[in-house]
């Protein structure tokens, strides 16, 4: 009997000895360097730098002193971006305020843009955290476009809302010009399909915290709790012209373990 691919996870998993949750609670950020290849990328683009780092769930298990490391590193990589798809806190609205005291130095030379990711939305806390973070310099943006210029040449950076909590794609377009260069900053990586007919070129994601328990890799398949939901979990994907590059981030959420699945910044460069 041929197994469909959810079938095949949940039995894999099922497999799965209990002596395998052991775990490292703290691992350093691994920064993974990244080039994708972009069809028909404007000159004035080719090496641009972007640093992109999801998923810091501010709170017991992230500190200030945690988060400034990571703001050094970010700094370290001199990056043209800062992306940053969502998930500041973890629980509180609060936990937002020792983030952006961590984060507060950070550069960019275009800008540092951000997403709000499904955290952000407990408690109803939103708004307050996309005003402290909009505080510190940051652009929040929230069905929204920006558009850059590098010499002579621009493109846009698009965001949405939590694809949960009122994300709208078409309004986020509304004044993009079709043909231009487009990144997207989407919390969480569902809607890859979508944002490819969208001729989005480039969408990058966290929320699955790269699976954060991942008991083994077979071919493109992750034998990890997080592949009953999507199968986009960890790293580059492509439909057709359209890449879509899923981070692990740096937090954690429920218990404090990531297993085979270490916290990750990644520097991309568009080639």
């Amino acid at each position: 009997m041929k197994l469909n691919r959810r079938e095949f996870l949940k039995a894999s998993l099922l497999g799965i000895p209990a002596f395998m949750l052991g775990g490292e609670s703290k691992d350093e950020p691994k920064v993974e360097r990244v080039k994708i290849k972009i069809k028909n990328l404007p000159e004035p683009l080719k090496g641009l730098n972007i640093a992109l780092i999801s998923d810091i769930h501010s709170g017991v298990f992230m500190t200030r002193e945690e988060m400034e490391k990571l703001a050094d590193i970010l700094n370290n990589l001199n990056p043209d971006l800062i992306l940053m798809p969502g998930d500041f806190v973890t629980s509180d609205p609060e936990e937002i305020y020792p983030l952006i005291e961590a984060f507060k130095d950070i550069k960019a030379k275009y800008g540092i843009f951000a997403t709000l990711g499904n955290h952000e939305f407990f408690r109803r806390g939103q708004d307050k955290i996309a005003k402290a973070i909009e505080s510190i310099g940051f652009r929040v943006l929230r069905n929204q476009s920006e558009k850059i210029n590098i010499n002579g040449e621009h493109f846009y950076i698009v965001g949405i809302d939590d694809l949960r909590y009122g994300a709208d794609l078409d309004r986020a377009l509304k004044n993009v010009e079709r043909e231009r260069f487009k990144i997207l900053l989407s919390h969480k990586p569902y809607d890859f399909p979508k944002f490819a007919r969208y001729q989005i070129h480039l969408t990058v994601s966290g929320h699955t915290h790269g699976g954060q328990i991942v008991f083994a890799k077979i071919d493109d398949i992750y034998i990890a709790p997080a592949s009953l939901v999507s199968r986009f979990i960890s790293g580059h994907y492509k439909l057709g012209d359209s890449h879509l590059y899923v981070t692990r981030g740096v937090g954690v959420v429920g218990i404090p373990i990531r297993i085979n699945c270490p916290p990750e910044i990644t520097n991309i460069t568009l080639i």
